[in-house]
């Protein structure tokens, strides 16, 4: 084993002192294989490289220091230590009399729900992430912005609006020029309209709201006010015409026009229960095929330790065959 200039566990294969092979170990090892003629047990590394071993007990060796070498690359966990509470007497707590709290008659409530609070919330409600932290500097190094810094509280302030206003209305904060002109932040209009570009990425990427609390909800869309039907006032006066006898003029044309408006308004609202089914569809069948992928790995894993159990009873069978013969 020896550490690379990456600071990295590896294995090198050296003849003859002369080094021929470097091998970086991987968590989980590959399996070999066996010689028909020899029986030599034989391992493939990368490249087409491969390790022959006439003897089984440099096989061992070398699975052990595969082994160690993978063990030595695997990061520790880092130890989360958990604070511990401190203790400071205020003095002169005891001698003022504080008022002691009383019950009241009437539940303790809150005005309004999380939704309405946060619509109503003057500070952001977004929280930065490592994402954010790296586009937000990278954005403030460019040559052009060189006293017009954009801080992490004016980014987080813009997401914040850009949510609450396609929460509010989502066909209006779909196009770029209206977002940025209803936005009531005060930075520059070519910095609003960088952040407004990266929030819509970063919300097709995640296919839902950045803000936990809208997750929840769905958008609130404009109501469509239907046009009113007017219709013309009948009249009793028959109509004279060429023919001799006059006809009143039928009223299909606006019957017919209200039918399909209220064909039209059914249709629309079996599309959203259409698109709601797909979507639960389609969260059902991504949770399958994660378990089906969970079922795999536990296969493999299964194998994996089959096959190490069958040559370590092998391995154990041979050296039961040769005692007798030293002791006999």
């Amino acid at each position: 084993m020896e550490l690379s200039a990456a600071k990295q566990w590896i294995l090198a294969v050296k003849i003859g002192g002369v080094r021929r092979f470097n091998l970086t170990t991987e968590k989980v090892m590959r399996p070999c294989s066996s010689n028909r003629v020899t029986h030599d047990i034989i391992w493939v590394g990368d490249n087409g490289w491969k390790l022959e071993f006439p003897i089984r007990q440099d096989w061992l060796i070398f699975k052990e220091l595969y082994k160690g070498c993978s063990d030595r690359n695997v990061q520790p966990p880092a130890v989360s230590i958990i604070p511990v509470p401190g203790v400071r007497e205020v003095s002169g707590y005891a001698e003022s009399n504080p008022p002691e709290f009383a019950r009241p008659v009437s539940y303790i409530t809150v005005k309004d729900d999380e939704l309405a609070r946060a619509l109503a919330r003057s500070t952001a409600n977004y929280d930065m992430d490592g994402d954010d932290e790296e586009w937000l500097r990278n954005f403030n190094d460019q040559p052009s912005l060189e006293n017009d810094h954009l801080s992490a509280d004016s980014f987080e302030l813009l997401i914040d609006n850009f949510e609450k206003g396609f929460y509010c209305n989502p066909d209006d904060y779909s196009d770029e020029k209206a977002a940025v002109s209803s936005c009531p932040n005060k930075e520059k209009k070519e910095i609003v309209e960088a952040v407004y570009n990266y929030w819509l990425k970063k919300r097709k990427q995640n296919r839902s709201s950045l803000i936990k609390i809208f997750q929840c909800y769905q958008p609130r869309r404009t109501q469509v006010i239907p046009k009113s039907i007017f219709r013309k006032k009948r009249s009793f006066k028959r109509q004279g015409s060429k023919a001799g006898r006059g006809k009143h003029r039928p009223f299909l044309p606006a019957v017919v026009a209200e039918k399909e408006q209220q064909n039209a308004v059914l249709k629309v609202k079996e599309a959203k229960a259409a698109a709601n089914k797909s979507e639960d569809l389609a969260v059902r069948m991504r949770q399958k095929a994660q378990q089906l992928m969970e079922n795999a790995d536990l296969a493999t894993y299964k194998a994996m330790m089959a096959l190490k159990i069958a040559e370590a009873a092998k391995i154990a069978k041979s050296k039961e065959a040769v005692g007798p013969i030293f002791l006999g």
